[in-house]
Order: C-alpha cells, then sequence, then structure tokens
C-alpha cells in the first residue's frame, strides 16, 4: 500500500532575494497505524523555476536565477519534519 499523502503550504520571506514567497511541504502517512505524516519534499517558486526551460519560467521568479542558500534556507528548514495527525473513527449506525 503507498502511503496517503498530502501537502502545506507557508509564506516566508526569501533572504536572499529579499522577496515574499510561499514554500510548500509534502508529507506522507506511510500506514493507518502511524500517527504523524512524514515530510518527503518540499518545493519553493526559485529553485522550481531554475529547473525550468526559458519558456516556461514563471514570472517573477524568472529574474531569480538561482539559489545558493537551500541547504540553509530558514523557510525550507522551518517546516516541520512530522505533521500529527488527528484520527477520527467514524461510526456507522
Amino acid at each position: 500500500m503507498s502511503g496517503i499523502q498530502t501537502a502545506i503550504d507557508r509564506s516566508g520571506h526569501c533572504e536572499r532575494w529579499d522577496i515574499d514567497i510561499q514554500i510548500r511541504g509534502y508529507y506522507e502517512l506511510r500506514s493507518l497505524q502511524d500517527s504523524a505524516a512524514e515530510l518527503i519534499a518540499y518545493s519553493c517558486p526559485i529553485i522550481n523555476n531554475m529547473a525550468m526551460p526559458e519558456k516556461l519560467k514563471v514570472q517573477p521568479f524568472d529574474q531569480y536565477p538561482f539559489c545558493d542558500m537551500a541547504a540553509s534556507c530558514p523557510l525550507l528548514h522551518d517546516l516541520p519534519e512530522q505533521l500529527p495527525i488527528e484520527k477520527k473513527i467514524r461510526i456507522r449506525r
């Protein structure tokens, strides 16, 4: 069974380029017995744009040609490693 996946968005300020951006963390609940979903990936519009061909780059992020802070970015590292899951039991009558 593959896990259940979800994502959360966080807004913040990019220190490298001095702009406000929105990042996204992707989480996966691998088992229904788990109490939290684990962070499996993240995305940032500047990092995503870097990998795009020139004609597919999204404005205004096309004016930021690189990110040399991904490994130490406070926005990316502020995403929680785990997302607690509230389990609700549905009783049918």
